[in-house]
């Protein structure tokens, strides 16, 4: 995956290693779980995109019948299931069971690739600022 060139600088300058931002396990589920050192960590990405951290994945802490309401990465509504099928089946579509409000009756839970989103998010961010200094930088004049 290549990143624009700004993108790379502010990698660097928040200490990550350019390295960190890509690779052939990058949207796997097992790159989610790895050390810092081989990839940006979901909470890491929550942190510079200034985002709230949801657990995700075996984070969450439900007996496995637990009665659990799923949406979809559209916000439609799966339906209410238990928690082992919701996990289940977030893993058979290679993405994450997000749990976004646990004290909802039931539990709201969210299937996603949590760290694509988290991504998308970073990214918008950087445009703004490249934006908003290419605004700045346009009305100097001379």
């Amino acid at each position: 995956m290549n990143f624009p060139q700004h993108s790379m600088r502010f990698f660097a300058s928040k200490g990550m290693p350019i390295s960190a931002v890509g690779g052939p396990d990058f949207e796997t589920d097992e790159a989610q779980t790895t050390p810092a050192s081989k990839g940006l960590t979901v909470e890491t990405l929550c942190q510079i995109t200034g985002t709230k951290y949801y657990k995700h994945n075996e984070e969450i802490n439900f007996s496995m019948d637990k009665l659990v309401r799923v949406y979809d990465e559209n916000d439609a509504l799966v339906g209410d299931v238990e928690f082992f099928e919701a996990l289940q089946a977030a893993k058979v579509a290679k993405k994450d069971l997000v749990l976004r409000q646990e004290k909802a009756q039931p539990p709201v839970v969210k299937i996603l690739n949590y760290r694509m989103e988290l991504l998308k998010r970073l990214f918008q961010k950087l445009g703004k600022q490249m934006s908003e200094k290419e605004e700045k930088s346009k009305s100097f004049v001379l």
